[in-house]
């Protein structure tokens, strides 16, 4: 997908990479990752866990053991799946993760979290001590640890973003954080069920959909002046696609602080458009799919 693209557009910036493509919404084939593990020539491995732009969450588990087999390091872009799926970067022996407040956890755009363990800081330590790092200055992990002895950080903070996270995350502490899981995996299993039902096609491989965001392709005759409608006439409003299926797709986030009444009001909103535009929906019982 879009995503994992452009985390390797930006591992190219820094390091040569191997980037492994596939279409958008294929799961990993998971026998040619081992076959380029067992060439040991790799530093690290690097995924998107979760990518958003076509609906697909990558089976990290299993390529979590393969690099542990083959002693590689693994690296996680969590941004769109810590806090809303199962991840478990401890069993999984991950480096390092990123994450940002903006998805799962429901906090504001701006800020982001990165987790590391204590092999990927010493690593990070030692190439700058070589003077071999690349071009830095306020991406400092090791600056950054140090001053987080003090619970600092080297640079001044954006403070009103921090306290809106935090507020963030005291709600998802109430709402516990297995409780946020299964309510996103059921909001986007209802609505995988009820347009599967109305003859709507997906665009992720059915093994490994997404349960923070289900990429949904327009029917024969709709495009994008059917979002637009739905925004302007009917106050919803969904994700639009990129690059190439863009106009040919659209997306339903299911993560986040989303209840089930809203997604209930939101796909019946949503059928009533696609009426208005010519695409006959039988009546169904939406709330029945939630």
């Amino acid at each position: 997908g879009k995503f994992g693209e452009r985390v390797a557009e930006m591992c190219n910036r820094y390091c040569k990479v191997k980037h492994i493509q596939y279409e958008w919404g294929r799961a990993f084939d998971l026998y040619e990752l081992e076959q380029q593990l067992e060439r040991k020539c790799y530093e690290a491995v690097l995924i998107c866990h979760n990518e958003t732009s076509s609906g697909i969450t990558q089976d990290a588990p299993a390529i979590a053991e393969m690099c542990n087999r083959y002693q590689t390091p693994f690296i996680l872009d969590g941004i769109t799946s810590i806090g809303g799926l199962p991840v478990d970067l401890e069993a999984w022996n991950v480096e390092a993760a990123a994450m940002g407040a903006q998805k799962c956890t429901a906090g504001p755009s701006g800020i982001a979290a990165i987790a590391f363990n204590s092999r990927f800081y010493e690593r990070c330590k030692a190439i700058k001590e070589q003077g071999d790092i690349n071009p830095l200055f306020y991406l400092d992990f090791v600056s950054a640890f140090k001053k987080g002895d003090d619970d600092q950080t080297p640079w001044t903070p954006a403070i009103n973003l921090a306290m809106g996270w935090a507020a963030a995350l005291n709600v998802l502490k109430e709402e516990g954080l297995v409780n946020r899981w299964n309510r996103c995996s059921e909001l986007a299993q209802g609505v995988r069920n009820l347009f599967l039902d109305l003859g709507f096609e997906l665009l992720a491989d059915v093994s490994q959909r997404s349960a923070t965001v289900t990429a949904i392709l327009y029917p024969s005759g709709i495009d994008d002046n059917w979002r637009a409608d739905l925004k302007e006439k009917y106050q919803t409003q969904v994700i639009g696609a990129q690059d190439d299926f863009k106009g040919k797709m659209f997306r339903v986030g299911s993560m986040g602080e989303t209840t089930k009444e809203e997604m209930i009001e939101g796909c019946k909103r949503m059928l009533d458009c696609f009426r208005e535009h010519g695409h006959n929906t039988p009546d169904v019982d939406v709330a029945g799919y939630f």
